[in-house]
């Protein structure tokens, strides 16, 4: 998403270039269209009405004193008075006592510096132009986008407001930077305007056209095969030819993502088979079979069964009072969605990164650190974009990606949140289905809200035996 800007660098001031006082302004309207050598103003100015005596009284002796003329016509040129004017002025016995400023350029008229009346100086602003012809737009890119984008990348611009049109651009900066509020930098292109569709403020989406960074054959895989935990990211492929299907944990070391696909750089070969969809649910089904997972390789496990983590009886109790808070604003959201109210959703999603922010990670040392580090990470990611996203179904399924790792944190730390229940909607995204956190036990479904508000049954109960905090 972008929004289109003028071009900076096509912006100049008409600029006055005698003192005196504006009689007339014949442009006055921000937005309005001035042309090359429009009469934008009359100015009254007195020393313009001296220079006019003295050249008329210097042409009297220029015979004897031709030095006196120049000089008088110097300093009419230093106002940037024409020779075809100063040539008037020497012909015409009368004294011209208002004086036409015309413009230097053509633009539209972007800011306004002054008002009928005013006295102004030689050299001062009177008003500012944009060339609108070439605009800018800057778009929003994530940190994992910036590294595809290279200048000379072609754009295709389009939005509402250009109905079917599609506009093509050039992309011209890249901003080094990234902001760490929003977590997005900046990706700049200019787009020909000649037409005018295009004007500043207007809210676009620009599509890059970028090619891969190697000619070699890339293997990817999609985007919501993979499962994030701090450096590493998981996938599971299924064992060949196995009935019923047996899926394998993998690790592997991802490049670019190019639209909804990551380049594997290692740990895949083409042609095997990756859990595309439900890779989450397979995790935690192995982790409670005491088998190596995504969290299994973090954690130590004791007995038959996945059990909390060795080091979560040592967790300081300021980290815990942090992350109750942390859900206590992610049932915020869930209620959000519940009631379909996207402005409330995006509201709790910002409370929800900001207890993230207070939640005291360098209390944590080891194993404990390098858990919840990772899993931080994800929340961070996946509540910025909810927190970005235009449209509650977005909102939705970045939710489902804050649920499950909420969910394998409170199963993994296991301190008194008080009673959780693990409520699940078998018909959401299309049947997949999908869970969430609830701190009661009827069912509210955040996945379809009004629609089928009680779609979902009680999946399990989580520190059932601990008095609510």
């Amino acid at each position: 998403s972008g929004v289109i800007q003028a071009d900076e660098r096509r912006s100049s001031a008409e600029v006055v270039h005698f003192p005196g006082r504006i009689e007339q302004l014949h442009t006055k309207l921000v937005g309005e269209r001035i042309r090359k050598g429009q009469r934008i103003a009359t100015i009254f100015s007195p020393e313009l009405i001296t220079a006019q005596r003295e050249l008329q009284e210097s042409l009297k002796f220029q015979d004897k004193y031709p030095e006196l003329a120049d000089a008088a016509r110097e300093k009419l040129r230093s106002w940037k008075i024409s020779e075809s004017e100063i040539k008037a002025f020497e012909n015409s016995e009368e004294i011209k006592q208002q004086f036409p400023v015309f413009a230097g350029k053509s633009g539209t008229l972007a800011h306004l510096h002054i008002a009928e009346g005013d006295y102004v100086k030689s050299g001062q602003r009177l008003y500012t132009l944009n060339d609108l012809d070439r605009v800018w737009i800057v778009m929003d890119a994530y940190p994992d986008d910036i590294p595809l984008a290279k200048e000379g990348d072609s754009l295709i611009v389009s939005g509402p407001s250009l109905q079917s049109t599609q506009l093509k651009g050039v992309v011209t900066f890249i901003d080094p930077t990234v902001n760490p509020v929003s977590g997005v930098g900046k990706i700049r292109a200019e787009v020909r305007n000649a037409e005018g569709m295009l004007k500043p403020g207007m809210l676009v989406t620009g599509k890059l056209q970028v090619e891969p960074s190697s000619s070699d054959e890339i293997l990817s895989i999609p985007a919501s095969s993979v499962l994030w935990t701090g450096q590493r990211s998981v996938v599971y492929i299924r064992v060949p030819e196995s009935q019923p299907p047996v899926f394998e944990y993998r690790e592997v070391a991802l490049g670019e993502k190019t639209g909804n696909a990551y380049r594997v750089l290692s740990g895949l070969k083409g042609g095997e088979e990756v859990v595309v969809n439900g890779a989450f649910r397979i995790d935690a089904a192995a982790q409670l079979s005491n088998r190596k997972s995504m969290m299994n390789a973090m954690i130590e496990v004791n007995g038959e069964s996945a059990a909390a983590a060795v080091w979560a009886d040592d967790l300081p109790e300021t980290f815990k009072d942090r992350l109750r808070q942390t859900i206590d604003a992610y049932l915020q959201l869930k209620d959000a969605l519940v009631q379909t109210n996207s402005e409330k959703a995006t509201v709790a999603a910002e409370q929800f990164l900001q207890n993230l922010e207070e939640v005291p990670t360098t209390m944590l040392t080891g194993q404990a650190l390098l858990y919840w580090s990772g899993k931080n990470d994800a929340l961070r990611l996946h509540a910025s974009r909810l927190k970005q996203a235009s449209d509650i179904e977005s909102q939705r399924t970045q939710f489902e990606w804050i649920s499950n790792l909420l969910i394998d944190v409170v199963r993994t730390m296991q301190f008194n949140t008080g009673t959780l229940f693990v409520q699940h909607c078998p018909m959401a995204f299309n049947d997949q289905g999908a869970d969430w956190l609830s701190d009661e036990s009827q069912i509210l479904n955040p996945y379809f809200g009004d629609v089928m508000l009680r779609c979902g049954i009680v999946k399990d109960t989580l520190l059932k035996h601990l008095v609510k905090h």
